[in-house]
C-alpha cells in the first residue's frame, strides 16, 4: 500500500509539472508575441508601465506592508524597506529620456572604412526577461529587476 501511495503522489506531481510547463509556455509565447509587435520599444509605453508600477506601490503600500509583515515578520520598517523599488521607479522615470536617446559616436577612431560615416547607438529592448526572486525579500528583489527591465 505504501508504494502505491508514493507512486500516486509521483503521478500527481508529474501531472502538475506538465500542466505548469504548458501554462508557462503559453505565457512566454504570449509575451513574445507582444514583444514582436514592437510595443515595448516605444519609450512612452515603457514610461507608462513604470508609472503604473509606481502608482500601484503608492496606492497599495499599506496592503503591501501588511503582506510583507505577515509573510516575513519584523516591524513596519522592514516592509517599507521592501518598497525601495518605488524609489527605483522614480529614479528611472527621471532618467529614462536620457538613457534611451540615441548616442552618436564621436569620430571614426581610425577606422578607414568608416571615414565620413556616423555611428549611432540606439538603446532598445532586446527581448523577454525572467526574474527569479528569493523568498526572503520578495518585493525588493523582484521589483528592482522589473524596473530595470521596463526601462
Amino acid at each position: 500500500a505504501g508504494f502505491a501511495k508514493v507512486n500516486a503522489g509521483r503521478e500527481r506531481d508529474e501531472a502538475l509539472t506538465e500542466r505548469l510547463i504548458a501554462d508557462y509556455a503559453k505565457t512566454v509565447d504570449g509575451m513574445r508575441a507582444v514583444f514582436k509587435t514592437g510595443r515595448s520599444k516605444d519609450v512612452e509605453w515603457r514610461r507608462q508601465q513604470l508609472q503604473n508600477l509606481r502608482r500601484a506601490f503608492h496606492e497599495m503600500h499599506e496592503e503591501i506592508a501588511v503582506a510583507v509583515l505577515a509573510d516575513l515578520g519584523g516591524n513596519k520598517m522592514r516592509a517599507l524597506g521592501d518598497m525601495g523599488a518605488c524609489a527605483d521607479a522614480e529614479y528611472v522615470l527621471e532618467h529614462l529620456d536620457e538613457w534611451t536617446k540615441p548616442k552618436t559616436l564621436a569620430g571614426t577612431e581610425g577606422a578607414v572604412l568608416d571615414f565620413g560615416n556616423t555611428s549611432v547607438i540606439r538603446p532598445t529592448p532586446k527581448g523577454l526577461v525572467l526574474i527569479v526572486a528569493p523568498w526572503n525579500f520578495p518585493l525588493i528583489m523582484c521589483f528592482q529587476p522589473l524596473v530595470a527591465a521596463l526601462a
